[in-house]
């Protein structure tokens, strides 16, 4: 799971809201979540008309109607109608939920775990979360799941993660379907079933989700819990690589460049492997080095070469550190630089299987190093000393090139 910070309620309502517009987004909340009176209040939000609206709140929440108390909490934190006020938003919401409103208990919740706007209380966001989470409030469902998975006020326990998102999932949370795709595909808290990770994934995919379209993409490709199908693999592929996944990308490039759902193309194939690459993704990189290494579609370039090893080398790429460190040694595309390639060798070793291959870096590291003064190789032990104090992550391998 991605680790990051829960959201709370309106942060996750406002990222949906540009998405989708607002009164889309209404009309969906509404239709899940209440179908009494108040639903005459929520249409009246959707049509923008916050005093009808606001009129129709203040009785049901004066009758002690918690929903009421979350609506009015969200046209005060939102300015719907009316300034902005914070406090007075928390403060419906806490009646809201001491009434026992899932929503509002699930925004109580977000916010205190988020302590941006209200002092930081992880026992609080928790109680009120889980309350929520218990009424089938998707969001909040998938908030609990992420406190289990980081063991974040709770012990870590990826199982219990897995439980939350499979409930956030059935209520048509999104990003909880996704997560339950990439769950299901490798075995993560719950038993590894790729059919039902697959159709998760095109659930989602169907609902917008990029990293979605990418596991459909994938699961296509691959023939994994479905069918292959390399059309329909490519279509999802470019989709998700339109919508700026690098990874579907770097993946669509090499359905192109080996002609998969399509005829061979390698001039489109290396046009999304440099957009890719130019957008951080170290395998398009060193897959752009070789071709311009090469001469795969291009004509051959060294220096060019050489600049995208060392785009995929800083990015922490093994492969890329490898061929960097070969550039510098052999004068290919660079000039000859012992200290360049000793010290771009001794980054890559160390994450290597030993072997045949690691045997022979080493030889050429040290051949790089007995050509440096004792100067150089204190230079040497300072740049390896500060890269490995910032611990980049190595950002893969390359796959097997395919000749055009």
């Amino acid at each position: 799971m991605k680790r990051t910070a829960q959201l709370s309620l309106a942060g996750q309502w406002r990222a949906v809201a540009r998405r989708v517009g607002l009164g889309a987004l209404l009309m969906a909340w509404a239709c899940c979540a209440y179908a009494e009176p108040i639903d005459d209040a929520v249409s009246a939000l959707r049509r923008e008309d916050y005093a009808t609206a606001r009129q129709m709140l203040e009785p049901l929440a004066a009758q002690g109607d918690g929903r009421a108390d979350f609506w009015l909490g969200m046209m005060h934190y939102e300015g719907w109608g009316t300034h902005k006020d914070l406090q007075a938003a928390i403060r419906l919401w806490v009646e809201g939920a001491q009434r026992g409103d899932g929503m509002a208990q699930a925004q109580l919740g977000g916010l205190y775990l988020a302590g941006k706007q209200v002092p930081r209380d992880v026992e609080q966001g928790i109680r009120w979360t889980r309350l929520a989470a218990e009424q089938g409030i998707a969001l909040a469902a998938s908030n609990l799941a992420v406190l289990y998975a980081n063991g974040t006020g709770v012990q870590r326990d990826e199982v219990q993660a897995t439980i939350w998102l499979s409930r956030a999932a059935r209520g048509g949370h999104v990003p909880s379907i996704v997560e339950m795709a990439y769950r299901l595909f490798n075995g993560v808290g719950v038993r590894r079933d790729i059919g039902l990770a697959y159709a998760h994934a095109m659930t989602a995919s169907e609902h917008g989700s990029v990293r979605a379209q990418r596991y459909a993409g994938e699961s296509l490709r691959r023939g994994l819990g479905t069918v292959r199908d390399q059309q329909a693999a490519l279509r999802w592929m470019r989709k998700a690589a339109e919508s700026g996944d690098t990874l579907a990308m770097d993946d669509l490039a090499d359905m192109l460049e080996r002609g998969q759902g399509t005829p061979p193309d390698v001039e489109a194939a290396l046009k999304w492997y440099t957009a890719a690459a130019e957008r951080g993704n170290a395998p398009s990189a060193v897959t752009l080095g070789i071709h311009y290494q090469g001469g795969h579609g291009v004509p051959v370039d060294m220096a060019t070469a050489a600049r995208w090893y060392r785009r995929a080398a800083e990015l922490g790429s093994t492969n890329g550190q490898i061929d960097l460190g070969h550039m510098y040694k052999n004068a290919r595309g660079v000039a000859f630089d012992p200290l360049e390639a000793a010290f771009w060798y001794s980054l890559a070793i160390p994450k290597m299987e030993p072997g045949e291959l690691r045997t022979k870096l080493e030889s050429n590291r040290d051949e790089m190093v007995a050509r440096l003064s004792r100067a150089q190789r204190g230079d040497l032990e300072r740049r390896l000393a500060a890269w490995r104090a910032q611990r980049p992550i190595d950002c893969g391998g390359l796959r097997e090139h395919v000749a055009p």
